[in-house]
């Protein structure tokens, strides 16, 4: 499993889902960006590794195999979204006011751990599924021939 390529497809798919957002936003008048949105960038990520892991490797990764490369994803997830919170408050108005708000910073740490924590969870949860689910196509691929 490769942490880099998991932080290029984490930042592809988050940036991805901005730009898709103001799109949908411009063109229709209508905000779908959600607080839902946040595991798409580590679920995706994570489906990717697993199946590249799986396919290379011809097997399911290990239990704690999936936890340390989990926790890695994390720490680079919580590097990625405080560098990305410090530059938005520079951008965006309402976390520009947040900021200027007493207790402002402190719920945007508190939002920025949050989401690491996801990451972890649905890190762990989605290598193995991304894992499993490439062994069952290599394997009824294989049947089919």
């Amino acid at each position: 499993m490769n942490i880099r390529r998991y932080a290029l497809i984490f930042v592809g798919v988050a940036v991805g889902l901005g730009l898709l957002s103001l799109a949908v936003q411009a063109l229709f008048g209508i905000d779908i960006f959600n607080g839902g949105m946040a595991i798409i960038p580590p679920m995706t990520a994570a489906m990717i590794e697993g199946h590249r892991y799986a396919m290379k490797e011809k097997r399911l990764p290990e239990s704690p195999e999936m936890w340390r490369f989990s926790r890695s994803a994390a720490l680079v997830v919580l590097a990625i979204a405080m560098v990305a919170t410090v530059a938005l408050s520079f951008v965006v108005p309402q976390m520009r006011a947040l900021m200027a708000m007493r207790a402002g910073g402190g719920i945007l740490m508190g939002a920025v751990l949050l989401q690491a924590l996801l990451a972890l969870l649905v890190t762990r949860y989605f290598l193995g599924l991304g894992a499993r689910s490439a062994l069952n196509a290599a394997k009824k691929k294989g049947k089919s021939r």
